[in-house]
């Protein structure tokens, strides 16, 4: 049915149902826009959603706008933008929505200033994630999540708004067979594949968000049609170097070409991204990070220093290592270089070498030949016990050096 077309022209100062008083235009979109009002009946400011003039008969958009309302007003979250109220277009006055007021302005106008750092970038996929979570658990999908739909307020809260193209679960379909809904840009793989609009497709739009969030563009950029089979078939361009790994983890995550290769769900996501933006070096699963990777991130002078107390410790193992294998002159009976006869099983230290002579030598020698264990013989044992001599000094031990691994000679 056609719808008529005596519908006034709305301009500033312009009042809508006796109550709404237009104030100013602040933001135009693909079919509507918005006027910052006054609810004159609650003294409070307002945002006033109009069709733009050139759509308000076509019935697709009306079907739309009516949704919009609907979901909205379904929904109830800190990070979703509230609905107020509601109005059919009566001519000559226009239909329109009564929303929130969020002091702020658009992620996409944010952007324009330059890339965000990660913590920043996110605190806002994570107050995102936690307003999609609340339209998934009500079986809505947003299908457009873009900068532009995610209005970020002066204290840094973010709210997500225009649920005109979300899709119900259950509901009819708003759109006709084969079209593509939503922005290019951020459409899932298996959206331009033609596939059904589910929670999957809003993460991913959410992951390409993040992207630029830290790019300060999006991945790919074009026509429709060629950013669009793109995300299809091409792999997401690298992130920059100081993107630290963990928030990279996230958003490779987000944007897998598999849809169930993407996070289970949008509660997941936000709990990732809230934990990054307090540590964003933290890397996958919130484990302490590798030593390696710290030791790679210290300055070069760090880096020598650790290097060379290295070198120290490891010679002087090295010295200790060789001092505790080289002979301990003097140390003991067993070890001594004198006694390597009595090294051998069985052999008693030797004792003081008596003066030379005849039957000490000869005795000697025979001793020297007998078996061990054997009784020495009783004309040996007869014969005169010489004076013994007094015992020898030990030698002095002999210091044993090397020279390490820094060149330098340590001796012990």
């Amino acid at each position: 049915m056609a719808v008529p077309r005596q519908v006034r022209a709305v301009v500033p100062e312009s009042v809508l149902k006796h109550r709404y008083r237009l104030d100013d235009r602040i933001a135009v979109g693909g079919m509507g826009e918005v006027w910052r009002s006054t609810d004159l009946a609650l003294r409070r400011e307002v945002a006033i959603k109009l069709l733009r003039p050139e759509y308000v008969q076509d019935e697709e958009c009306l079907a739309r706008f009516r949704a919009e309302g609907r979901h909205t007003a379904s929904l109830s979250h800190p990070n979703i933008a509230q609905v107020y109220d509601y109005f059919e277009m009566v001519p000559p006055e226009p239909g329109f929505l009564v929303l929130e007021l969020v002091d702020g302005q658009s992620l996409a106008r944010v952007l324009d200033a330059g890339p965000l750092d990660s913590a920043r970038a996110m605190g806002i996929i994570a107050q995102a994630a936690a307003g999609l979570q609340a339209a998934h658990a009500a079986g809505v999908v947003h299908r457009d999540i873009k900068p532009g739909n995610l209005l970020v307020s002066r204290d840094g809260q973010v709210k997500i708004t225009d649920f005109g193209v979300a899709q119900v679960a259950g509901a009819a379909r708003l759109t006709r067979t084969g079209a593509l809904v939503g922005t290019p840009a951020y459409l899932a793989p298996e959206r331009a594949a033609g596939g059904l609009a589910t929670p999957a497709g809003d993460l991913y739009a959410l992951g390409i968000v993040a992207h630029q969030c830290l790019t300060g563009r999006v991945p790919f950029d074009g026509e429709p049609l060629a950013v669009a089979l793109a995300h299809l078939q091409q792999e997401m361009p690298p992130l920059p170097p100081s993107v630290p790994a963990g928030v990279a983890a996230l958003i490779a995550d987000l944007t897998a070409k598999d849809p169930s290769a993407r996070p289970p769900s949008a509660q997941d996501v936000a709990v990732r991204a809230e934990q990054l933006r307090t540590a964003p070096s933290r890397p996958p699963g919130g484990g302490a990070r590798p030593r390696w990777r710290c030791l790679s991130r210290a300055g070069a002078p760090v880096r020598a220093a650790l290097v060379i107390a290295g070198l120290v410790v490891a010679s002087l193992g090295l010295a200790l290592a060789t001092y505790g294998s080289a002979p301990a002159h003097g140390r003991s009976p067993g070890t001594h270089p004198a006694s390597r006869q009595a090294d051998r099983p069985g052999t008693a230290w030797p004792r003081p070498v008596a003066s030379p002579g005849p039957s000490s030598t000869g005795d000697a020698s025979k001793a020297r030949s007998r078996p061990h264990g054997r009784r020495r013989s009783s004309r040996a044992s007869s014969a005169p016990s010489p004076r013994p001599s007094p015992p020898l000094p030990a030698p002095a031990p002999t210091p044993s050096c090397i020279i390490n691994l820094l060149g330098i000679r340590v001796c012990t």
